[in-house]
């Protein structure tokens, strides 16, 4: 543990990788908490952004959904997957901005942190979607940001003299040691800057260690802890701690996994990866 640990909204003002919620993120938010606002005049803001709306139409059209009909204009999307469900996209689309940097202490070229983001957050639902579907989306929102604090660190992690040493161990048992705190932790802080309901920054913080988390929310937090050990295995955004994934033994209980639940979880999300990957080429 170090001697000097850095206060975590300092070490957020110091550093500078907080960005704002996106415009078009907020604005789609305030249309959908809003009673008197209709699902054209949700489509309405998304349109504003081109490749926004380019993207959702590649995901609402990919394996992930399995719809009979293409989708082939934004308002079909945002009437038939509905509000939370575009609010979850929308804010995929848009954190791709600054999720899409390379992260060098990482290992993570350009790409690979949002790819792998959307992969467990994609994941997260699903796993979600068998066992709880209410929570479906609250696990999406999980997914997403639960390696978000990375970006906060990766600075910090290339100017440390114990970086390589790092790579000798998982990255999170790493950044405890380097900053007294991992990028769980950071994620949550972020998570609680931008509004977001606290349960989810609780779910943010402990995807690593889903046991530790309060007992109505394990289930969200071993969705996106299995999503995130799925990734790794699929080999999407690894970087350089690798294979190095401690699983949590209760996972497969507490989820219901059988033989079939990881051949689901491959065909339904690597197409949607598939799309973001093109729509990033």
């Amino acid at each position: 543990m170090p001697d000097n640990i850095i206060p975590i909204d300092k070490l957020l003002d110091q550093v500078g990788n907080l960005p704002p919620m996106p415009r078009v993120v907020e604005k789609a938010l305030q249309i959908i908490q809003d009673p008197n606002s209709n699902m054209k005049d949700l489509a309405s803001v998304i349109k504003l952004d081109q490749a926004m709306t380019s993207l959702i139409l590649r995901w609402v059209n990919s394996g992930y959904y399995s719809l009979r009909n293409k989708m082939v204009t934004i308002e079909q999307a945002v009437a038939y997957l509905g509000q939370r469900t575009v609010q979850n996209l929308v804010l995929s689309a848009s954190v791709a901005s600054f999720m899409n940097r390379p992260s060098p202490g990482y290992g993570l070229e350009k790409g690979d942190l949002w790819k792998r983001s959307i992969g467990m957050a994609a994941g997260a639902r699903l796993i979600m979607k068998e066992i709880a579907p209410d929570k479906a989306e609250d696990a999406y929102y999980a997914g997403l940001f639960c390696d978000i604090g990375k970006l906060v660190f990766d600075v910090l992690i290339q100017s440390s003299p114990l970086g390589k040493e790092a790579q000798d161990k998982p990255f999170d048992e790493a950044e405890s040691d380097l900053f007294g705190y991992d990028h769980a932790v950071i994620g949550a802080a972020i998570v609680r800057r931008w509004n977001l309901p606290n349960h989810l920054a609780r779910v943010v913080e402990c995807h690593h260690v889903p046991s530790h988390v309060e007992e109505p929310l394990r289930p969200l937090a071993y969705s996106v802890h299995a999503a995130d050990a799925v990734m790794m295995m699929f080999g999407v955004g690894m970087g350089v701690d690798a294979m190095q994934y401690n699983l949590d033994p209760m996972t497969v209980e507490v989820l219901k996994w059988n033989d079939n639940s990881l051949e689901t979880f491959y065909d339904r999300v690597m197409p949607l990866l598939q799309e973001a990957d093109s729509f990033l080429q």
